[in-house]
């Protein structure tokens, strides 16, 4: 095993949370710098987030799901986004449908070579000869505009359901906050991390620590603040959601 993902997956197993600069992982995946630059313009053309509960219009996103058969990884058809209210009490409950994320972004070296990274991490902390796994990918951009907040996790300190969650920043611009806070299952702090980097990541054992990020706001005006993140999000495969059926 490489020694920065060996040393990732004792710090997850340690702590339930690990933080990998971006050139760490870009060295595990022995990916170039090339077509960055590309893929976070993608985060420009997301669609609005209409199933905000709170009633807010700061958020946009798309969303896609991969099945992660051993060393391959393929798409699966659209679908809908689920979260239990047990895990989402303001947006949970309901399929909710987000507009899909582009086919070349999807397809993309970056996010092909991320849930392979995180289905590697997935499979060690939890120690299972489960090969087949389901990966979530959210793009997020959260935009707060002048004398305005805007927060990139509505529903506050939670957990995802899920064995392992990847938050990667994007880009941020004119911001103040955004500072992920994670917490252990009592409601104990254990770090507060500022992602501060393009591509930057914090690598989470979702079954053992709940995480929230604090409200962003401009620093100064007229230009909103705006925070751009990628979430990827792993289950085994034969965890099936248990839920009523809604369509759109």
């Amino acid at each position: 095993m490489d020694e920065t993902m060996q040393k990732a997956v004792a710090q997850l197993r340690s702590t339930g949370f690990a933080r990998l600069e971006a050139t760490q992982w870009q060295g595990l995946l022995g990916l170039a710098s090339e077509g960055y630059r590309p893929y976070a313009d993608s985060w420009d053309r997301l669609d609005p987030d209409r199933w905000m509960g709170d009633g807010g219009t700061y958020r946009k996103r798309r969303f896609a799901t991969f099945g992660l058969d051993g060393d391959t990884i393929a798409r699966k058809p659209h679908q809908p986004h689920y979260q239990s209210r047990i895990h989402n009490q303001l947006n949970g409950g309901v399929d909710r449908w987000f507009s899909p994320v582009e086919p070349e972004i999807a397809d993309h070296p970056i996010t092909h070579g991320i849930l392979g990274l995180g289905a590697a991490f997935a499979r060690r902390i939890s120690e299972t000869a489960e090969i087949n796994w389901h990966g979530e990918m959210h793009q997020f951009r959260i935009e707060a505009k002048p004398f305005e907040r805007a927060t990139p996790t509505p529903e506050g300190l939670h957990q995802d359901g899920v064995t392992l969650v990847i938050m990667m920043l994007i880009a941020r611009q004119n911001l103040v906050g955004g500072l992920t806070g994670i917490r252990d299952l009592e409601g104990r702090l254990l770090a507060e991390v500022e992602l501060a980097s393009p591509f930057e990541m914090v690598v989470l054992d979702d079954r053992r620590v709940q995480h929230v990020v604090s409200p962003i706001k401009p620093v100064k005006g007229p230009d909103s603040a705006i925070r751009d993140a990628l979430v990827l999000t792993f289950r085994e495969e034969s965890c099936i959601d248990r839920r009523p059926t809604t369509r759109r």
